[in-house]
């Protein structure tokens, strides 16, 4: 049994983020009118100036890292007996051997549209399209970004949601976008 402590402690590691955006705003004692469009033009061309504010706010136009996922998903309650918890594991571990054996690929997302019980991926093929790191819960984050494109999780990775074999399709590197991107 799982005591009601630990289930907070659990809840509170994969839930208790926060992404925090702050906004400076200048007083304006003077009443002064608001930047001319003239002046902000000027400033945006001022190119060693605009450069040095984008190094400086860089940290802003960062892109984490991201996987393009496809899964099936099989839904356990919290409380599951190790009989049922087995008995899924069991499921993905032979959808997993098929398609490893498949000479031509056994195709996963027809495998994710017949076994998924995720209501949003289902009739997608189980495509949950790009995710990002840190977007995840912790296991299913570590498995996802643990794989290489093309590959799929090794064994089923366990979460509060159920049993998910993972397959990755994609991955885009972190990254920053460029002046010209945020210039506009």
């Amino acid at each position: 049994t799982v005591s009601d402590a630990e289930v907070k402690t659990d809840y509170e590691r994969e839930h208790d983020r926060a992404m925090v955006h702050v906004v400076r705003v200048d007083a304006n004692p003077n009443n002064e009118s608001a930047v001319s469009k003239e002046a902000l033009d000027s400033a945006l061309k001022d190119t060693p100036a605009l450069e040095a504010r984008y190094k400086e706010d860089l940290f802003r136009y960062n892109v984490p890292k991201q996987a393009h996922l496809r899964q099936i998903l099989r839904k356990l309650d919290r409380d599951a007996s190790e009989e049922v918890v087995a008995k899924e594991k069991e499921l993905l571990v032979s959808l997993k051997k098929r398609l490893d054996a498949a000479a031509e690929g056994e195709d996963f997302s027809k495998l994710a549209r017949e076994h998924s019980q995720d209501d949003a991926s289902k009739e997608q093929g189980g495509d949950m399209g790009f995710v990002k790191q840190g977007q995840l819960v912790r296991a299913l984050e570590d498995a996802a970004f643990a794989l290489k494109a093309g590959e799929i999780s090794p064994e089923p990775v366990r979460t509060p949601l159920g049993l998910h074999l993972l397959q990755v399709l994609e991955i885009k590197p972190a990254s920053s976008k460029p002046l010209e991107e945020v210039k506009e």
